[in-house]
């Protein structure tokens, strides 16, 4: 078990919105995989520093193809524009390994079953439907624990469960910029 000092927990309450929070759990992680996993806990010094964490699954739908100068993309309706707040960005994995992150800076239901995201930069290049291996949300987090615990199945293969919550940090977006 890894855990800071009491002194962190202070910091809880840190922001007066409903906050999202995301729970990962890792399962049979190697030996190597381990270590970067507590040098990334440590690094961000429990639930002291905050990072850009993306969610491994398809939020999104594209709805056309886009273009490379394109400052918007339309996606299928997903209810979007009933909760968009103006921090909200997307990543979108391509298949070729590349990732491309946007900030959305509005949002307008297309009346046809699609949503249109405008951007705060243009798209770079040309992406076809086909070319997204995944396609959803960028969050602004940090760790909501200052524990991790590692719980060894075998000596020589150190696999381990881990279970992580992530609190999203709603009113930080503008301050923590990098991610347009």
């Amino acid at each position: 078990m890894y855990q800071y000092g009491e002194g962190i927990t202070r910091i809880h309450d840190i922001s007066s919105h409903t906050a999202h929070i995301y729970k990962a759990l890792w399962t049979q992680i190697k030996k190597s995989q381990e270590y970067e996993l507590l040098a990334f806990f440590v690094s961000r010094v429990g639930r002291y520093k905050n990072f850009w964490l993306p969610q491994w699954q398809n939020v999104y739908r594209l709805y056309e193809d886009v273009q490379a100068w394109d400052d918007s993309v339309r996606v299928h309706y997903g209810f979007f524009t009933d909760t968009f707040q103006g921090y909200e960005r997307f990543f979108m994995e391509l298949k070729d390994g590349s990732k491309i992150v946007r900030h959305i800076v509005s949002v307008t239901n297309g009346g046809d079953d699609t949503e249109t995201f405008h951007l705060e930069r243009a798209m770079d290049r040309n992406i076809s439907q086909d070319d997204i291996l995944f396609f959803g949300k960028l969050v602004l987090t940090r760790f909501d624990q200052d524990e991790i615990e590692f719980e060894h199945h075998t000596s020589d293969s150190s696999d381990c469960n881990l279970m992580a919550s992530f609190l999203e940090l709603t009113e930080e977006y503008t301050s923590a910029g990098g991610q347009s």
